[in-house]
């Protein structure tokens, strides 16, 4: 799926990932829509007061932003909801609807700031108590989209959008060394992305080897200064896989699923042939009748056993935080922040194998 072009830049989502976002937000304004209506038109309120006076006319505008940023996300969800994965004409108007929606979405962002300032003048004084309910639960419910919206912006910025633009716009005209300009340029790009990504999402090191730093000046051509480690080396080997390659995030993952979907029918068509050998599948290896297992109860192998589970610890460390918080999902981040104790108890350090010898920590 072609990430999506907005504001002459192209973005990591497709036209088809907004489905999910837009009828979240559906939902949450249909909500206050809902209720705004019935405080409105439903409820009597003081006419003497004045934050409740105000409260009618801010709702009542509100109301017509509420009902715009539901048909608009209705179109989002109609325009996702069109064509296919790789057919994308269908959903080429989606950006001028993410358009209108973010007009609104400057709409929005003032009359938060206009809510905050009631808040700030008459949440003290005024004595409807319903008045104020509904203005919080406004101001909070427009932070809590503009926010939404902002984290979700930067999630998928692609660094390299404007010139993976360009480099497309320059084939179509066969401009050679402009096109080799922008190719460059986007590796470097992409390359430079992917290192932050790795160093953020694996080990957060800026330690190198300068071993195999000086080896990578002698070999490889590119590469610049600070970035000469291995993380570059792998975001430099992703940059050049994914280069010319118009996908986005969600692409891969659903590529990984329907992978694990197909290894997982292949292994079942194998257990259901009648003329094999295999029992079952135990972590992708097939299981016969020939299969050795452990024997713990053999001092040695249990002793061996106890070894690898040791150093299994080491292993898993390669892959960073992600890893260990996966492992520990209820205690993993009390333990990583060493000051935050919380309520997890910290094991005793285990001993170290008997007869290993460790130089180095």
């Amino acid at each position: 799926m072609p990430g999506i072009v907005v504001f002459r830049r192209r973005w990591s989502v497709g036209s088809d990932d907004l489905v999910l976002p837009a009828i979240f937000l559906f939902l949450l304004h249909t909500t206050w829509f809902i209720i705004l209506s019935v405080v409105l038109f439903g409820l009597a309120y003081n006419p003497n007061e004045t934050c409740s006076l105000n409260l009618v006319d801010h709702g009542r505008g509100y109301l017509g932003i509420l009902l715009s940023c539901m048909i608009a996300e209705v179109a989002i969800i109609w325009l996702s909801m069109r064509g296919s994965i790789l057919y994308t004409e269908p959903r080429d108007s989606m950006q001028y609807v993410l358009y209108v929606r973010l007009a609104i979405l400057v709409i929005e962002f003032v009359y938060a700031i206009v809510g905050i300032v009631w808040l700030t003048q008459y949440y003290s004084s005024c004595n409807d108590v319903t008045a104020k309910s509904v203005t919080l639960g406004m101001v909070v419910c427009n932070w809590v989209v503009i926010l939404s919206v902002c984290i979700t912006v930067l999630c998928v910025f692609d660094p390299t959008g404007r010139t993976f633009v360009k480099l497309r716009a320059t084939k179509r005209r066969q401009r050679n060394l402009r096109t080799y300009n922008l190719r460059h340029r986007l590796e470097e790009g992409q390359a430079s992305s992917w290192t932050r990504r790795l160093k953020v999402f694996l080990c957060c090191t800026r330690t190198k080897d300068s071993q195999s730093e000086q080896v990578r000046e002698e070999e490889v051509p590119y590469g610049t200064g600070s970035e000469s480690d291995a993380y570059s080396e792998i975001a430099y080997l992703f940059a050049e896989f994914f280069r010319d390659l118009d996908i986005v995030p969600s692409d891969i993952i659903a590529g990984l699923v329907l992978l694990r979907q197909r290894q997982r029918a292949k292994r079942s068509a194998v257990l259901d042939e009648a003329n094999n050998d295999i029992l079952a599948f135990l972590s992708g290896m097939p299981v016969t009748r020939n299969t050795k297992y452990l024997d713990l109860k053999n001092s040695q192998e249990m002793l061996r056993y106890k070894e690898v589970c040791y150093y299994m610890l080491f292993a898993l460390a390669a892959y960073g935080w992600p890893m260990y918080l996966m492992r520990k999902p209820t205690c993993g981040l009390c333990r990583l922040a060493r000051s935050c104790s919380c309520c997890c108890l910290y094991p005793s350090r285990p001993r170290y194998a008997p007869g290993v010898t460790i130089e180095g920590r």
